[in-house]
């Protein structure tokens, strides 16, 4: 707890440091990286606050059914209220993340303690895996081979590796800790392991429901390498089913049951829902290039390969209490399976191999004469140095105020006017850059703002940079649009001067509604609009 307590204070400090830079020109959005997607969680909030147990994206226009996902951010939500509701926001979402943070390091230090007994080497594992890294930041460097022009896999990839979600993704981090305590209930619980791991992951599954089906994926490989390593009474031939293998596949069984709900009805939604399906195909998360894996892994193969192979020359598999370890081998052997298999989220699939990969390294290296351990662990230490980059990175960007961690104080009073005199659900039209940060601070809808969520995004992106341009598209063009996209009001900003030089105020069809230090909000009067 006090490792917890000292991680999640040093990661709040960039938070800090944007929280008071911001002044009379500034206002801080909350978040130090991601902030795209941070403002997406704000406004998923904002939408629970408003009424909202359903998921429906204020990113898009597109008429919405609901789907239950995010849950945990629209229930925090609910406990909010104007004024000052961003504030309140941001300050909750903090909240949520000191709790996630505390869960991940509390379900890493209970997974590794199944394998590794001494408690000092159990700590520095558990640091090393919660704000830990490999060598992907070697790529910055510009050496040779390593040059490889891609951002580092630990800059942008939490599931890979750990620190992103323990620093700003508190569902991520939620979820790891979520898939550990079930694997643990699993292994450990000696009455009904298979009921009480499937409630873990059944709470998962409202966090998280792909990385349910990633421990039922590790389950399945577990028991394949049971299959061939377990004790047969002596008896060598592969072709007898070990009877131990019956109880653990009952209690997977058990186990998947338990906890599919939510996982099958994720996968009716994607299937039988038009908005669903399209959030989807444009919910890319590709794995990169497998040289990018090597490079961040590369310190730990070889004391990897040593964990593996001790696992394997050991009472490990047998019916002792330590077949579990399986498990750990069951990760690495899954993660090229995983992180390329055909779908669109594949770089999530993985989700957890970091834990798998540290802990093996850390039992590969026990054999190292005495004299070497000293050096192991300050070879080990190195892995910390991403973390430090992102960290410090964070308290730079927060000391030197600029969009789109920061947004200008008059765009924001345009928002909080919109929050205040606008009623819920109203479509706003205006930039992409604009459009991820009104829903965060109104509970109201944009037509583009957000990646995944914007429905057809990359159609609709050149239609709004031609609506404020008066020589790209003509006035009854526009009509049609704002009539076609449900459009209610139509906002002139910073952003929306630079895509062009069109201004409504000669137009019929517009009603000025807010005028205040270079933003404008129209209402679109809706009888002129259909003519």
């Amino acid at each position: 707890m006090l490792l917890g307590l000292l991680l999640l204070t040093l990661t709040t400090v960039p938070y800090l440091f944007g929280y008071f830079a911001q002044g009379d020109i500034w206002r801080f959005t909350g978040f130090v990286f991601g902030v795209e997607d941070g403002n997406s969680y704000i406004a998923k909030m904002l939408r629970g606050a408003n009424g909202d147990w359903l998921f429906r994206t204020p990113y898009t226009s597109t008429p919405q059914s609901g789907f239950l996902v995010f849950l945990p951010y629209l229930l925090i939500g609910k406990l909010t209220a104007p004024p000052g509701q961003h504030e309140q926001l941001v300050g909750l979402y903090q909240l949520f993340r000191w709790f996630a943070g505390m869960a991940m390091v509390l379900a890493t230090y209970d997974f590794i303690s199944m394998f590794i007994r001494r408690h000092l080497t159990g700590l520095f594992a558990t640091a090393l895996i919660v704000a830990g890294g490999g060598l992907g930041w070697l790529s910055l460097t510009g050496l040779g081979f390593l040059k490889t022009g891609r951002m580092p896999l630990e800059f942008y990839s939490p599931e890979t590796f750990g620190f992103l979600s323990f620093y700003g993704l508190p569902h991520l981090a939620l979820s790891r800790s979520l898939m550990l305590w079930g694997f643990i209930f699993f292994f450990k619980c000696k009455k009904n392991p298979g009921l009480w791991g499937g409630i873990m992951w059944l709470l998962l599954s409202f966090v998280q429901p792909l990385t349910v089906l990633t421990g039922w994926f590790l389950l399945a490989i577990y028991c394949i390498l049971l299959f061939f390593v377990a004790d047969r009474g002596g008896r060598r031939s592969l072709f007898l089913f070990p009877p131990q293998l019956y109880a653990e596949i009952k209690q997977i069984l058990v186990m998947v049951v338990i906890s599919s709900p939510l996982v099958f009805y994720t996968f009716l939604s994607l299937r039988l829902n038009p908005f669903v399906g399209q959030w989807a195909k444009q919910n890319l998360l590709l794995s990169p290039p497998i040289a990018d894996y090597v490079l961040s892994f590369s310190l730990f193969l070889p004391f990897l390969i040593g964990g593996i192979w001790k696992i394997f020359n050991s009472s490990y598999g047998s019916t002792g209490e330590s077949k579990e370890a399986l498990i750990l081998v069951s990760w690495v052997v899954s993660f090229p399976l995983l992180a390329y298999f055909p779908y669109n989220v594949q770089r999530r699939l993985p989700d957890g191999v970091w834990v798998a990969i540290i802990i093996l390294t850390i039992l590969g290296s026990t054999g190292l004469p005495k004299k070497l351990q000293r050096y192991f662990w300050g070879i080990m230490s190195v892995g910390f140095i991403s973390s430090v980059l992102l960290l410090a990175g964070g308290i730079v960007v927060s000391l030197r105020p600029a969009p789109p961690i920061f947004r200008p104080l008059f765009e924001v009073k345009a928002f909080l006017f919109l929050a205040q005199n606008v009623e819920g659900d109203s479509v706003l039209l205006c930039s992409y850059e604009t459009g991820n940060a009104v829903p965060a601070w109104a509970p109201i809808r944009v037509l583009i703002g957000h990646g995944p969520e914007s429905a057809q995004l990359e159609e609709l992106k050149p239609l709004v940079s031609a609506f404020y341009s008066s020589d790209l598209m003509a006035e009854f063009e526009r009509k049609n649009f704002l009539r076609e996209y449900y459009v209610d009001y139509v906002l002139l900003g910073e952003n929306e001067h630079a895509l062009g030089n069109w201004r409504p105020d000669n137009e019929a069809g517009y009603r000025k509604i807010y005028d205040q230090d270079n933003y404008q909000i129209y209402k679109v009067l809706k009888d002129a609009a259909a003519e």
